[in-house]
């Protein structure tokens, strides 16, 4: 189960242990979201609307139903790490358009998120920068890649779900894509 150090809300850092943790407890979504199609959602999910879900609320039931299939139904933006309903892995992700910052951080086996980099460079030891990040921004190549400006902070991508087992183990998995197909560029 993942733990939170929570002091302004989302904007703290947030700690979610490796598998040496046992005794602590979180809820089970932090983050920022909008949705903009909760009436559909609901309807999709079969949520009784006398039940006066929370964004959040509604976004953890179709989450605990669909799984990252969801997220293609969701209209809004968000940057939530979500645990699952077991403890076992945390997922971080984002919407399509990157409305909303989440970085993270590793150090002695504990992830630790938030919308900020900058305390998550403080908390990894040394606000550095990262030389690499920075000469490709200053010479105008796209920001590709999950690196910050930071050393030691890297950035969930637009798009992206970024899930940590209590092992340790990464899975990163795209869930949405432009179709050219759909929209062939022409002269």
């Amino acid at each position: 189960n993942p733990e939170a150090s929570v002091e302004n809300g989302w904007s703290s850092i947030l700690y979610w242990p490796h598998a040496d943790h046992q005794d602590i407890s979180l809820q089970r979504i932090n983050g920022f979201l909008l949705l903009d199609n909760r009436a559909a959602i609901a309807r999709h999910l079969s949520i009784d609307p006398a039940r006066n879900l929370d964004d959040l609320g509604l976004f953890l039931c179709g989450w605990d139903q669909m799984g990252a299939d969801f997220l293609r139904m969701v209209e809004g933006e968000f940057a939530l790490a979500v645990s699952a309903a077991d403890g076992e892995s945390l997922s971080l992700m984002r919407d399509a358009t990157g409305r909303w910052p989440l970085f993270y951080s590793e150090k002695t086996g504990t992830l630790a998120y938030g919308p900020e980099a900058l305390p998550l460079a403080h908390w990894h030891g040394a606000v550095r920068a990262d030389m690499d990040r920075l000469a490709d921004f200053l010479d105008g190549r796209p920001e590709w890649g999950p690196a910050s400006f930071l050393a030691g902070v890297n950035r969930v991508e637009p798009a992206t779900i970024l899930t940590i087992a209590k092992n340790g183990q990464k899975r990163l998995t795209r869930w949405w894509r432009l179709d050219y197909s759909r929209h062939p560029l022409t002269d």
